[in-house]
């Protein structure tokens, strides 16, 4: 975790109370932006749902706030993207701005106390990769990043993949397995939606994700091949595909025979 500044530490001094104070406020805000939007119930409750993740340890409990800070603050993160902040009310966007920094602090605070709970029960849900390795990628710090960041550890990815990025800032994420699979000779598939969301709306959007699915899935598990006639470079694509996942299959076996003899 990277270090906490001066005045993160004094808010750490008094987490419960300012925790409390926080999650009223963000209470009344979300209510009160609700109020704008059809058919969103304002009995948001917030307090009542913090007492069901009561523990008996603190620290768990504080784990398990921590937990659900930690996908707060991504989906704000997302709510909050260049390409949807636009089409929020006036006003709405500043509000849940606030309320990302104020869960982004709540996360940090909370993984003070009981360090070691915390490790196991903090999720991979935050956009901060520093907060999640909880150390920079310097010095003693980078063998955690190889030993926990996906991207460092590509040679253990056993089957296809399908991405699937929906617009630019995915597209940028994605890109490190794109680019990292195929100079392992590993199978890897990118499908790139630049307009489309988290949540695709849009009729063809939702086809070529989809059926895109289905039939990758058909064509790995099945050796099954669609009729459709404007797929035909697809399947020429997959056929290559297949090839390499067929020598990386033979290229485990032979090691896994040799480790054996041994």
């Amino acid at each position: 975790m990277s270090r906490l500044s001066r005045g993160e530490y004094a808010y750490a001094a008094g987490s419960v109370a300012a925790l409390i104070e926080d999650e009223q406020r963000h209470d009344v805000q979300l209510s009160q932006a609700a109020t704008g939007l059809p058919l969103v119930s304002t009995d948001f409750g917030a307090r009542h749902f913090f007492r069901r993740l009561e523990a008996r340890e603190p620290g768990v409990h504080l784990a398990r706030i921590a937990a659900l800070d930690a996908c707060s603050c991504q989906l704000l993160s997302r709510t909050l993207a260049p390409t949807t902040r636009s089409l929020l009310p006036p006003g709405l966007a500043d509000t849940l701005a606030a309320i990302r920094r104020d869960e982004g602090l709540h996360v940090r605070v909370k993984e003070l106390p009981q360090k070691e709970v915390a490790d196991r029960m903090i999720p991979a849900a935050t956009d901060d990769p520093e907060m999640l390795m909880r150390t920079a990628p310097f010095g003693r710090g980078i063998y955690e990043w190889i030993g926990k960041s996906a991207g460092f550890n590509l040679m253990n990815v056993k089957t296809p993949v399908r991405l699937e990025a929906h617009g630019p800032t995915m597209l940028v994420f994605d890109w490190e397995w794109f680019g990292g699979l195929p100079r392992l000779k590993k199978p890897v598939e990118l499908v790139y939606l630049p307009e489309g969301n988290h949540q695709l709306v849009r009729p063809w959007e939702r086809l070529v994700s989809q059926q895109g699915c289905v039939d990758w899935f058909d064509f790995w598990l099945q050796s099954k091949e669609s009729t459709n006639p404007a797929q035909p470079d697809e399947y020429l694509r997959w056929r290559e595909l297949r090839k390499l996942q067929e020598a990386q299959d033979a290229e485990r076996a032979r090691s896994e025979q040799e480790t054996t003899v041994r």
